[in-house]
């Protein structure tokens, strides 16, 4: 048994990120976030830029109904992106900084909004999707926790196998300070391959603001505020849904 490998979800193991959370899954809840797009939106949206794509499981559903264009800062979670959704449009970039020199009608940010850890980060990955707008086009940003939404030391495992490998993945969520705007997500992975077990954990530091911080990033941003609630079925957790539509 080999313990305790610092790894990576977003490199050496990537490839797990595909049985945790299979694409199929992310179907109704991409299907919720395009009906708020239609509905803010003050023009027809036909084109969508998804900041911080991940291994684009919402773009497997989303390009059904939309031209999607991808973006992510990771090497091995677009190689997955591009694996899974060949006709989509992926670019390397930090949501922070990057231009396409392109407007799009709706511009997306999912969990991976949460690795901004200060006010500062969010608002950059707003003026980022604000360039990237068309005029009545419309910003959508779904956190996974808010200040208000946050459970201290909130735990959940996912169990899953294929033909060679059985997976148990365990997420912790932990702030040790409450005085800051971030918070620990620990990952750890117990795989079994052909009866051998290996232990590997992957810690990441998120970021965790009140939603009147969203809503005066992105009102400062001059966009005009909205707000949803996502409810998952499968796990009885509300998200709090961040829009803000362009004049």
């Amino acid at each position: 048994m080999t313990e305790n490998q610092p790894s990576s979800l977003y490199s050496d193991l990537a490839w797990a990120f595909r049985m945790i959370s299979p694409p199929e899954e992310y179907e109704q809840e991409s299907k919720a976030l395009f009906e708020w797009m239609e509905q803010y939106a003050e023009i027809p949206v036909r084109s969508l830029l998804h900041l911080g794509c991940g291994a684009g499981h919402h773009d497997y559903t989303l390009k059904k109904s939309l031209q999607v264009t991808g973006v992510d800062l990771n090497d091995s979670m677009l190689k997955l992106a591009r694996e899974l959704n060949p006709d989509v449009e992926y670019h390397q970039g930090d949501m922070r900084s990057v231009r396409l020199n392109k407007q799009f009608d709706a511009v997306t940010i999912f969990d991976s909004v949460g690795y901004m850890t200060s006010e500062e980060e969010l608002k950059q990955a707003v003026e980022t999707a604000k360039a990237h707008l068309n005029d009545g086009g419309v910003l959508l940003m779904m956190p996974d926790e808010t200040s208000e939404t946050f459970v201290q030391n909130l735990t959940y495992h996912t169990a899953c196998q294929d033909e060679h490998v059985h997976l148990i993945f365990i997420e912790n969520y932990f702030d040790p300070d409450p005085t800051d705007t971030e918070f620990e997500a620990t990952f750890l992975f117990l795989i079994r391959e052909n009866g051998k077990l290996t232990i590997k954990q992957d810690k990441h530091n998120l970021g965790l603001f009140h939603a009147s911080t969203w809503q005066r990033v992105i009102e400062e941003a001059g966009l005009q505020y909205k707000e949803e609630i996502y409810h998952d079925p499968d796990t009885a957790k509300d998200y709090q849904v961040f829009l803000g539509v362009k004049h």
